[in-house]
């Protein structure tokens, strides 16, 4: 089949990527009409978008997830996309896909912790935090650097963000464990715990 590896909203679009055969191109409806994709003759501003992510690899595009813009991970890093005028919606006649990290995205969907994307790398074995700055400037922090030993014989398979009563990061290891981050940055706070189940 062909259908989309990744699914999205973003500025009032259905946004599809990650199709086999165009794996790094991204597909957006027309504004506001979500099962919309017909190119009119004449392309008008809420006219559907199709938009290749440029990278150095040919990478498909493994997840999407909105923010200011449209944050895009690979196997090689992580792109947006977006207006090229700070403050515009994104039409056709203004679109463009930046390469903002080189932070390798693994294949689980991103979650939001704070004002951080809470991301994992290419092996689902580490977890960083992804921020962006008023300026569009894209910064990444380790959220592992003392933990790595809680998953050296295991990857995580799924991860979930807790925000009440406290802000806690739920992961699910691929050897049946549970671990948890406090996650407090505001506090500079970065707790890790482990949990043996039955599983």
């Amino acid at each position: 089949n062909n259908y989309p590896g990744s699914i999205s909203f973003f500025e009032q679009r259905l946004c599809f990527s990650g199709v086999p055969s165009e794996p790094r191109k991204i597909y957006t409806s027309v504004s506001g009409s979500f099962f919309d994709f017909t190119v009119p003759g004449t392309l008008v501003a809420d006219s559907p978008v199709t938009v290749r992510a440029t990278d150095n690899e040919v990478n498909a595009i493994r997840w999407m997830y909105p923010r200011t813009t449209l944050m895009c991970g690979t196997s090689s890093g992580i792109g947006s996309l977006g207006s090229t005028t700070e403050a515009a919606i994104m039409t056709y006649a203004n679109v463009k896909f930046n390469n903002t990290s080189a932070d390798r995205a693994g294949t689980i969907v991103p979650k939001r912790g704070g004002s951080a994307l809470i991301c994992t790398d290419y092996y689902n074995k580490h977890i960083t935090a992804i921020s962006t700055d008023t300026t569009g400037e894209v910064s990444s922090e380790s959220l592992m650097l003392l933990a790595g030993h809680l998953v050296s014989n295991a990857t995580i398979v799924d991860f979930a963000f807790q925000r009440i009563p406290n802000p806690i990061l739920w992961c699910v290891t691929s050897d049946g464990r549970m671990l948890s981050l406090t996650f407090m940055p505001s506090q500079s706070i970065y707790a890790w715990t482990e949990h043996t189940t039955d599983g």
